[in-house]
């Protein structure tokens, strides 16, 4: 769910900022967005926000989204000095990539040989488990 657009001269905009008709654009690919309103799904609030067209290919990550990714690595690099911490890698033994991951060069307890992190907001589809083989 994109949280951020952008108007055809450049300049950003949040949900709360455009009416349902005006002209929005992906801030990544540049294909028009439209806004779907607030409303419940399943008995949870989903608050305004931008949607890209059906079948379009962009993988739609919002500026928040990287952002959280960044402050993560730099948290986790921050907290275990000697890990590898990277962005975008994928787990071993599945065909998952995980937002940001930190991989200990020995055992630490309590979180073994390393840690996920991914940074959701509310999207239930995604709701996963540990997978086997994980980190």
């Amino acid at each position: 769910m994109p949280y951020l657009a952008m108007c055809p001269n450049g300049d950003r905009v949040l949900p709360l900022d455009v009416g349902d008709d005006d002209t929005i654009l992906c801030p990544l690919c540049e294909e028009s967005l439209g806004v779907r309103r607030s409303h419940y799904n399943r008995g949870r609030f989903v608050s305004k926000h931008f949607v890209h067209p059906r079948g379009s290919e962009c993988p739609g990550e919002s500026n928040l989204h990287a952002k959280l990714k960044t402050i993560a690595a730099m948290k986790l690099r921050e907290v275990f000095e000697t890990a590898s911490v990277d962005h975008e890698r994928q787990i071993p033994g599945t065909n998952r990539i995980a937002d940001v991951v930190a991989t200990f060069s020995t055992e630490l307890y309590p979180f073994g040989k390393g840690l996920i992190v991914e940074i959701q907001h509310k999207h239930d589809e995604k709701e996963i488990g540990r997978s086997p083989g994980s980190i």
